[in-house]
């Protein structure tokens, strides 16, 4: 029986389960497949989404922390004496996401899910989830990314000037390729009129930021940085950049300057903490004629970052001939200085050169030319249209380019409740 056949028959059981129980009425969520992809709907306040991501996720939760973090990423014995401490000392969980960690563990002991940890012989806890949010802070992972807007994407008749953003996430599959096949979409619908709703390509148990865009088109998408120093962080003051980076999307107005732009994002990575190195490619909506740049490139550490624009893209050698665009693959260009570019950025540069224009299929194929195998999720994010283009891995052999590709609009992600 296939990996998807697997998750039909659990979708299925979960829909069984819900109407069964007189629980379901107090689970503000719907984990539904649409055109062959799955998407978590979660709307309320942080503990009622927190408690219905648990509650439906719970067997897949489980799973990820034990066999793929524990069990594979990090195994067991460094995770107990190293990675979890750490997290413990070291890392701050703010108020409103441990009100929704604790929430999503409730659902998941209340959905009868079996707790249990094969990998430390112990159940899962609050610590568990804090540590899963905070994996990029950790691991090195294998990505890649390329923006472009204005004059690059003039030509396009869709785009018209507008931003365009495609991503490749690459990294192990893990056992039964639980990275590419528990992926999906979750849609935030905060009820708080201060939050704001947003979208997140991911996996289950996972709060943060990693690839992600609000309903103004400001968003995200993080690569593994290089880490030249090492990082001597203090008791309690450092907080998972995906975390960080979520307060600033979903809030409205982080920097309280009145409008919403990356510049809000950029405030709250300068205001936290970060432990390790991370690249945040960060971008919003293009308006020919605009001022202010629409992406930026945050090239950060534990000690410094500092911001890569379009402007800068003759700084170093594999020049780019254009300041609007970027390509971001796993090292700084600023950071540390100019450093050798690997070959896929190399590509990407060639790629970009090549007439000095690029369209959605395009920015498309470029990616796909220099994703990996263990290309587990791919996705094309366009603000100005506040849409997306999403594939997803379905196999341990399996790219995700080679698999569908679903195109979300923002009312097809939001539907009326």
């Amino acid at each position: 029986m296939s990996a998807r056949t697997n998750l039909v028959f659990v979708l299925l059981a979960v829909f069984v389960f819900l109407s069964a129980t007189s629980t379901a009425d107090a689970v503000n969520g719907a984990l539904q497949v649409e055109n062959g992809q799955r998407i978590l709907r979660l709307w309320g306040n942080h503990f009622e989404m927190g408690y219905a991501h648990g509650f439906l996720m719970a067997g897949e939760i489980v799973r990820l922390v034990d066999e793929y973090f524990i069990g594979v990423q990090w195994q067991p014995w460094t995770y107990t004496h190293t990675i979890r401490p750490t997290v413990e000392e070291f890392f701050v969980l703010p108020p409103e996401y441990q009100e929704e960690l604790e929430a999503m563990l409730k659902g998941i002991v209340d959905s009868g899910v079996s707790t249990y940890l094969e990998s430390v012989e112990r159940d899962l806890d609050l610590l568990d989830l804090h540590t899963a949010n905070c994996y990029l802070d950790f691991l090195h992972w294998l990505c890649s990314s390329v923006s472009a807007w204005g004059e690059m994407t003039e030509d396009d008749p869709l785009l018209a000037g507008a931003t365009a953003i495609v991503r490749n996430f690459e990294y192990p599959l893990g056992p039964d390729a639980l990275l590419a096949v528990y992926s999906l979409l979750i849609a935030f619908d905060p009820s708080s009129p201060d939050e704001k709703q947003w979208v997140s390509v991911t996996w289950p148990g996972i709060i943060g930021c990693v690839s992600c865009m609000n309903e103004d088109g400001i968003g995200h998408t993080m690569n593994s940085g290089d880490n030249i120093l090492p990082a001597d962080p203090e008791p309690q003051s450092v907080t998972s950049l995906w975390l960080t980076i979520r307060d600033a999307i979903e809030n409205i107005d982080e920097n309280g300057d009145g409008r919403e732009s990356v510049d809000d994002v950029i405030y709250a990575i300068d205001r936290d903490q970060r432990l390790g190195g991370t690249l945040a490619h960060i971008f919003s909506p293009f308006e020919i004629g605009q001022k202010q740049d629409p992406v930026v490139l945050v090239e950060s550490d534990f000690y410094n970052y500092v911001i890569r624009r379009g402007t800068n893209n003759l700084d170093c050698q594999r020049y780019i001939y254009s300041e609007h665009c970027l390509a971001v693959m796993n090292q700084s260009r600023l950071l540390h200085g100019c450093r050798t570019a690997d070959g896929r950025y190399a590509k990407m540069a060639d790629s970009l050169n090549a007439g000095l224009h690029v369209d959605t299929e395009k920015l498309w194929r470029m990616e796909r030319v220099i994703s990996y195998p263990t290309t587990v999720q791919a996705m094309l994010f366009r603000p100005n249209l506040r849409d997306l283009l999403v594939a997803f891995g379905d196999s341990v052999d399996t790219n995700a380019f080679d698999c569908p590709r679903v195109h979300w609009t923002w009312d097809a992600l939001f539907p009326p409740r």
